[in-house]
């Protein structure tokens, strides 16, 4: 009883944080959240070769970059994506899963930004500068099929904005904005392997591959719906009505 009575108090508490982010949260901010964004970049990564084990993309051009908010509103963007990240290689090899397909694991604390102009939805410059940059945390990449030198990342790969005209909190900015969280998908069409190894299947990221072509991402929102805060509001009432009634 003694126990049931100090949870009381906390459980109240996280339902009423519960609710309020639900029916509170949108309130706060009239700025419309981006629920996606993607672009085409025009050249992949690039290895930095050793000893530091890194790749990059280095003022990469933005192509075709598009928005799409919560309230179902278009924006676009174009200009130039900088990343940097370490990888890791196995040294025992491949994973036995991977039967036989290339992959590399990219430690996390990448740094990606998007420098470029952000448009509304009939191309009228609204912004130019500093999109966005975000921290990148640990991903995977793994080769579609054995030797066909494409590439996709393997599950979520999560991303936080930091800082930038379009992440959340930046003055001037009522138009759309990033918030907390975001899944990151990525997509190689071609891997090249070292100049002089080119027609070559790609079997190592950290030995026999050159670079990677154009590649396309998307970006899309983590955070729970709403409803979804609200369903766990209410079963959370629900479990503390049961305890009483157990009591």
């Amino acid at each position: 009883m003694r126990l049931f009575v100090e949870l009381v108090p906390r459980i109240r508490g996280l339902i009423i944080l519960l609710v309020a982010m639900a029916v509170g949260g949108s309130v706060a901010s009239a700025t419309p959240t981006i629920i996606s964004m993607a672009s085409s970049i025009d050249r992949g990564l690039y290895y930095l070769g050793d000893p530091d084990v890194q790749w990059k993309w280095e003022d990469r051009q933005v192509i075709d970059g598009s928005i799409l908010t919560e309230d179902y509103q278009f924006f676009y963007f174009h200009g130039t994506a900088d990343w940097v990240s370490d990888l890791y290689v196995d040294s025992s090899g491949p994973p036995e899963w991977a039967e036989g397909r290339a992959n590399a694991t990219f430690l996390g604390g990448g740094t990606l930004s998007i420098t470029g102009t952000f448009e509304d939805s009939l191309h009228n410059e609204l912004y130019t500068g500093l999109l966005f940059q975000a921290t990148v945390k640990s991903w995977e990449l793994l080769e579609t099929g054995v030797d066909t030198n494409n590439f996709d990342t393997v599950g979520d790969v999560v991303v936080c904005p930091k800082f930038g005209y379009l992440v959340d909190g930046q003055p001037g900015n009522s138009y759309a904005v990033l918030r907390e969280l975001y899944s990151f998908a990525l997509s190689f069409p071609a891997a090249l392997s070292q100049p002089e190894l080119r027609s070559d299947p790609v079997v190592d990221f950290q030995h026999n591959l050159w670079a990677t072509a154009g590649s396309q991402w998307i970006m899309a929102h983590q955070l729970p719906e709403p409803g979804t805060v609200l369903l766990l509001g209410m079963g959370l009432l629900g479990l503390l009505a049961r305890s009483r009634r157990r009591i």
